[in-house]
Formats: C-alpha cells, structure tokens, sequence
C-alpha cells in the first residue's frame, strides 16, 4: 500500500508541476504583454516628447532669431547714429 501511496503522491506532485508550469507560463506571457504595452507607452511619450522639443527647439531658434535680429538692428542703429555723430564731429572740426 506504501507503494501506491508514493505512486499517487508523484503523480499529483506531476500534475501540480504541470499546474505550476503552465501558470508560470501564463504569467511570464502575461509579463511579455506588459512589456511590450509598456514598450510602446514609453515610445508614444518619447515620440511626444520629441515632437514637444523639437518645437520648443523651434520656437528657442525663432525666439533667438528675434533676438539677434533686434540686437543686429539696434548695433546698426547704434553704428549709424555713431557715424552720424561723427561726421557731424567732423564737419565742426572742419
């Protein structure tokens, strides 16, 4: 009866690795799905975040155009209005 005993107790010892085999199956596929959603949750918000910078990047150059070119003006003002006093300068002197 021993015997039978161990025979019964191995084979539920089976079917409980089976059991746990196909669970941990189920969880490792169940695991590969949430990476993969995660995958591309994290690529949408790279891709946001790209797009995001990318306009900030553009509207930073826009902005730094803007700015060099009201500084370019304003040294252009300021070299005019520099040679104007000058050449006015000059013709004192002369």
């Amino acid at each position: 009866s021993e015997e039978g005993d161990n025979v019964h107790v191995s084979e539920s010892l089976l079917s409980c690795n089976e059991d746990r085999n196909k669970s941990e199956l189920s969880l490792e596929l169940h695991l590969e799905a949430l990476k993969a959603k995660r995958k591309q949750q994290l690529e949408k918000l790279e891709l946001q975040h790209q797009n995001g910078l990318e306009k900030r990047l553009l509207q930073n150059s826009l902005l730094t155009t803007s700015a060099e070119w009201i500084l370019k003006s304003k040294i252009l003002q300021q070299s005019i209005s520099d040679n104007d006093g000058r050449n006015s300068e000059n013709r004192k002197h002369h």
